[in-house]
């Protein structure tokens, strides 16, 4: 079974620690895309069409709130996306988790892995732009998100 099917299944045994948002409609997916200037590979969408986002243990995972990408949520992808692309987050890379020590955890669409997902990449803002090693943290966000609940919330991996 897949990492991201693992994850599916984690989170309809466990519905009393893993909360939430609720399902999200393709048109404010659609319009997350737009706004992102990226289309949402297949694991990503399904994640925020099936959930909008979701949070277990101390791990809060990036999905859609809503519509209004302006106004500032810490569960918004779109919004944290945009917020970190005013300090310099590549348009090509897309924030799904804050870790901790400040490093952002990011799809990055410049890098799919042979299923055509994305890997998931940190990024450290105390890095000049042009010297940025983006570390693979998953090779996708099934894989991300399966290892984030391994640990139920005690840090990646």
């Amino acid at each position: 079974m897949g990492s991201y099917k693992k994850a599916k299944k984690y989170i309809r045994k466990n519905k009393k620690t893993c909360y939430v948002l609720g399902k999200r409609k393709k048109k404010l997916i659609d319009l997350a895309q737009e706004e992102l200037g990226i289309i949402f590979s297949p694991q990503h969408r399904d994640f925020l069409r099936s959930y909008g986002a979701i949070s277990f243990g101390a791990t809060e995972i990036c999905g859609l709130v809503n519509e209004n990408f302006n106004k500032p949520s810490a569960s918004d992808v779109v919004w944290n996306t945009l917020e970190e692309r005013k300090n310099g987050l590549p348009s090509k890379l897309c924030l799904v988790y804050r870790f901790g020590n400040g490093d952002l955890f990011c799809l990055d669409y410049n890098s799919l892995n042979t299923d055509g997902e994305p890997r998931v990449v940190s990024y450290r803002h105390d890095s000049e732009k042009e010297d940025q090693e983006y570390e693979v943290i998953a090779e996708d966000f099934g894989d991300f998100l399966w290892g984030q609940m391994e640990c139920e919330g005690n840090g990646p991996f």
